[in-house]
């Protein structure tokens, strides 16, 4: 068992953490919990927000250092990408440049300060762009494309960090143009002359090499974004065992739980109403939910626990595939009753009509997706109070489930429980959505690393595009009279292009 409840604590020390949880359960005794039983831990405040495998964490935007890693390897691979770019393009100002460059040299310049001139030229250049994309990601932190980036985009408070890119800035664009700069300055006068290197066979396989770079890592990133974008859809429209399909949520309060029967009535006063059932808590919407320790048979198992209401299954169309349903009955026994699914039979061999801590098993259903696809099937069990609920008389559910005919007017049904629940408390804010909604946030986040990935695999992209581009340059420049040639004996713009 792992507690979300993180209690804050102010140590006089950082190297006093170590012994503090075992001193803690040495000394704190309580009659109810086994500390040795359970995984206490001490976790500095900003390693919280990657804190993934604590239960009934109510934090729901957590971070990963794994999609960290993967998204910073991205950029960076991008950032190469525009760097070859760079160094091809400065290649294709050879023949341009290379001759004003050699009468530098005969003037008396040092070959030193012509490559520091051009080293500096190229810093120039990366820091204008830099400043250019500060400039577009302060316009884009004021649209709906900051909404895709958990953190925001404000550069408000981030000078730390707009510093250091920019010292990050300044090592590419001398890493980008140290080599080019080397190359440009290597040729002797006379070989200037000639001008054959760009068309020699290291040439063309240096840059044959630096183009297959980036496609490489272009064709990794569309691949990759393509797999997320399975992966997305599969999670939004793979089977859950259960109907979620013209189904309405609603969000209760303490009113609607009083009213529940006179509730219920009002909404199946509306033709399209099929059905409505309730639940503590909203079905594939979180990663965990209540986990339960029971003693069974003299072992301790324990189980995700979903309290329900007599309906809950049939409205929702989950097979009991041993056993018998939820009747309206068994809201009115001492006891409860369970219904687990089949990883907790198999797991902890349980039978039919045997009794946990007086509460009776009495069917098994299919391992569905109870909870979200980032954890796999766990034991779980649906669970009816009976009469009393904590040991009070009555039950409080959170969630009402409101099930439409095929072919209803779901919007008119929307409006017909909304005025319903207005009709119970008129001014109480309630939450009403349809199930589909539930999922689209439920991988909300997922959805939104797939938008970035498949948006950097798209400027990636461009940027080979734009380096093959630069290849032509490079060509061209060196082949204009061949080109020239050509064309006087009778080639077409076409055939040259072919």
């Amino acid at each position: 068992m792992r507690s979300a409840s993180f209690p804050s604590v102010r140590l006089d020390d950082p190297a006093s953490a170590a012994g503090l949880v075992s001193n803690f359960k040495r000394y704190f005794r309580h009659d109810q919990l086994n500390w040795e039983e359970m995984d206490l831990r001490l976790v500095s405040l900003h390693e919280v927000y990657f804190q993934t495998d604590s239960h009934f964490d109510t934090q729901k935007q957590k971070g990963s250092y794994t999609l960290l890693r993967l998204l910073l390897g991205i950029a960076f691979l991008i950032v190469v990408i525009a760097a070859i770019n760079f160094t091809n393009f400065s290649n294709a100002q050879v023949p341009m440049r290379v001759r004003s460059i050699n009468t530098q040299k005969v003037l008396g310049g040092g070959v030193g300060i012509i490559r520091l001139s051009l080293v500096l030229e190229a810093i120039g250049i990366c820091l204008v762009a830099y400043l250019l994309s500060l400039f577009y990601i302060y316009c884009l932190s004021r649209s709906s494309f900051a909404d895709i980036v958990v953190g925001g985009l404000s550069l408000e408070g981030r000078l730390p960090l707009i510093l250091c890119t920019g010292g990050f800035v300044v090592v590419i664009g001398v890493l980008a143009s140290y080599w080019p700069a080397r190359y440009i300055t290597s040729f002797p006068p006379a070989l200037v002359l000639k001008g054959s290197f760009g068309l020699s066979l290291a040439g063309r396989r240096m840059r044959s090499f630096l183009v297959s770079i980036q496609f490489v890592a272009s064709f990794i990133l569309i691949i990759g974004s393509l797999f997320m974008y399975l992966q997305n859809h599969y999670m939004q429209n793979a089977p859950l065992g259960y109907d979620k399909e013209e189904m309405i949520i609603v969000h209760l309060n303490g009113k609607i739980n009083q009213n529940r029967d006179a509730f219920t009535n009002q909404l199946k006063t509306f033709a399209g109403v099929e059905d409505v059932t309730y639940s503590q808590f909203l079905l594939a919407s979180q990663d965990q939910y209540m986990g339960w320790g029971r003693d069974y048979n003299g072992e301790q198992i324990s189980f995700q626990c979903l309290p329900v209401s007599s309906s809950f299954l049939k409205v929702m169309g989950i097979e009991v595939k041993e056993g018998r349903n939820f009747r309206s009955e068994d809201d009115l026994k001492e006891d409860g009753c369970y219904i687990f699914n089949e990883k907790a039979k198999a797991l902890y061999d349980l039978k039919l009509n045997e009794k946990i801590d007086g509460d009776e098993i009495i069917g098994f259903i299919p391992n569905i997706k109870f909870a979200s696809f980032r954890q796999e099937v766990s034991p779980m069990a649906f669970y009816l109070w009976g009469k009393y609920q904590w040991g009070q008389e009555g039950n409080y559910y959170n969630t009402a489930y409101v099930k439409f005919k095929a072919g209803s007017d779901l919007r008119a049904g929307m409006k017909h429980v909304r005025e319903s629940l207005s009709k119970f408390d008129s001014e109480y804010p309630f939450v009403v959505r349809f199930y589909d909604e539930v999922m689209q946030r439920t991988y909300e986040k997922e959805l939104k690393i797939g938008s970035l990935i498949t948006l950097f695999s798209l400027i990636a992209i461009f940027i080979s595009i734009v380096g093959v581009f630069g290849l032509v340059v490079f060509e061209s420049e060196y082949r204009r009279k061949e080109i020239a040639v050509r064309k006087v004996l009778g080639s077409t713009t076409g055939q040259i292009l072919y």
